[in-house]
């Protein structure tokens, strides 16, 4: 196999040739027609990846299928034709990108054209300020305002307007740099700005007058016509930067004056005041007004309510984990007894009987081995009155003449009374059992209060030869709170 230098070889990559294609030039350029099997034991790989290979490099012209001897095989045209498709790939990869190039230049030119075109944008009515507002939000987070101020601010019939406009503003951080003239309701607006996230300079009507408000954000001025109901934007670049130098030499100047003491109004209160007098004075103002004492109120309320009802899922949650865990250990744990060792227990006489013994170590090994705390386990036997058993065996119930304090309350009482053979038991109306002994595992829907206490109880059924429910397997979980 003639070897290719590594330039040569990076250069048919980057014409388009895969590694299996140069592998097949590589192993041909020695000369002869040859076989897509020959050439698979040279390489190593399938006759199928060659065959696709091959067929790529025929329709490149580098290589022709010549029938010798009624055998189909390949031979290289030529050097020179590898040479002449190279040449050809590359000056139409050349073609490709000059035009590539010509496109993006012309769409670029294209853009250039648009943004330097003036755009205008129109609302009207009472819905279009809005929105032409709201709208200016989302241009930059620093505003250049001219403002009118006829009157109070409350008096403004879009004072509910400009209200949800300043705590959008403020959630989104855009801060507002106000001129305005230097009037009564001038200096009454100005003396807000620390409640309006704004900064206000006041300037004479004479050196400028401010026919409308204006609003320089972003790209765009903004103009705003009350009386009329309607407002417009106006994008061009050039225009945005002359009233940009105007405003800030307006501003420059009014603040100017400010630091020489030749205003006759007083600086801003933010701007002198400490930050801890500017807090004592926002917890004045809002604690001040019943709106705001209300709202708290309803948000504690709010906590209370979320808090108590996260509290309540979680017990549920819990509860309906439990449940779940008790059914698996009485369903698996109803299949480990003999049903003849349960025939042989009837009353507190059974109790030394062998089988009994052998029942309390298969109740307590059950309680051992659950996923989840096991309080009580027991067997019952059913009776010919529905909702009424009598006990076979409790895991506890080994020497009953030692008093324990099963439930750890601190006192001994009849919540820890022994469970003997033979005692009755009445299920309660919310028990599953009061309906009969069941025929499948099952788990109350909710916690059983009885002279245990207040329980979580599952069941499950032990059958006869007959398919009668002969016992049936209980285990309670205290209700701790």
């Amino acid at each position: 196999m003639t070897i290719l230098p590594a330039a040569i070889e990076h250069s048919l990559a980057e014409a388009g040739c895969s590694p299996t294609e140069i592998l097949l030039i590589q192993h041909m350029l020695d000369g002869g027609p040859t076989t897509l099997r020959i050439l698979a034991q040279k390489t190593g790989k399938s006759t199928g990846v060659l065959d696709q290979a091959m067929k790529k490099l025929m329709k490149k012209g580098i290589v022709v299928r010549e029938t010798i001897n009624d055998n189909p095989k390949f031979v290289l045209k030529s050097l020179q034709n590898v040479v002449q498709w190279l040449h050809d790939e590359t000056l139409h990869r050349r073609e490709l990108l000059l035009r590539k190039y010509q496109t993006f230049e012309a769409f670029v030119a294209t853009m250039e054209n648009e943004q330097s075109r003036p755009e205008m944008k129109y609302f009207d009515g009472d819905d279009g300020l809005e929105q032409a507002y709201f709208s200016l939000i989302e241009q930059g987070k620093h505003w250049r305002q001219y403002v009118t101020v006829a009157g109070r601010e409350q008096d403004d019939p879009l004072w509910q307007m400009r209200v949800r406009l300043f705590r959008a503003r403020k959630e989104a951080g855009v801060f507002c740099h106000v001129l305005t003239h230097d009037t009564e309701a001038g200096r009454a607006f100005q003396a807000r700005d620390q409640d309006e996230y704004r900064e206000t300079m006041l300037i004479s009507k004479e050196s400028c007058p401010i026919p409308c408000e204006k609003i320089i954000v972003g790209n765009v001025v903004a103009c705003f016509q009350y009386a009329q109901k309607r407002a417009c934007f106006v994008r061009f670049a050039e225009q945005v930067a002359w009233e940009t130098s105007t405003f800030d030499l307006f501003w420059e100047t009014s603040k100017a004056d400010l630091s020489s003491g030749g205003s006759p109004f007083k600086i801003l209160a933010r701007a002198t005041m400490t930050e801890s007098a500017a807090l004592q004075l926002f917890c004045r103002k809002f604690f001040s007004k019943k709106r705001n004492l209300f709202a708290i109120g309803l948000c504690c309320l709010g906590l209370i309510a979320t808090t108590f009802g996260i509290h309540q899922w979680q017990k549920m949650e819990q509860r309906n984990y439990v449940q779940q865990e008790l059914l698996k250990v009485v369903s698996n744990g109803s299949r480990l007894f003999d049903i003849r060792d349960l025939n042989e227990i009837n009353s507190t006489r059974d109790m030394e009987k062998s089988e009994y013994k052998k029942i309390i170590a298969i109740l307590q090994q059950i309680r051992r081995e659950a996923l989840t705390t096991v309080d009580y386990i027991y067997l019952m036997r059913p009776t010919e009155t529905k909702g009424t058993y009598t006990f076979i065996a409790e895991g506890d119930a080994i020497d009953t003449t030692i008093p324990f304090d099963f439930n750890e309350d601190g006192q001994i009482d009849d919540a820890d009374d022994y469970v003997l053979p033979g005692l009755t038991y009445v299920a309660l109306p919310e028990d599953p059992l009061s309906l009969g002994a069941p025929q499948k595992p099952i788990s109350a829907d909710q916690v059983i209060e009885d002279q245990w206490g207040p329980i979580i109880s599952a069941y499950a059924p032990i059958f006869g030869p007959t398919n009668e429910v002969i016992a049936i397997l209980g285990v309670d979980v205290l209700q701790r709170e």
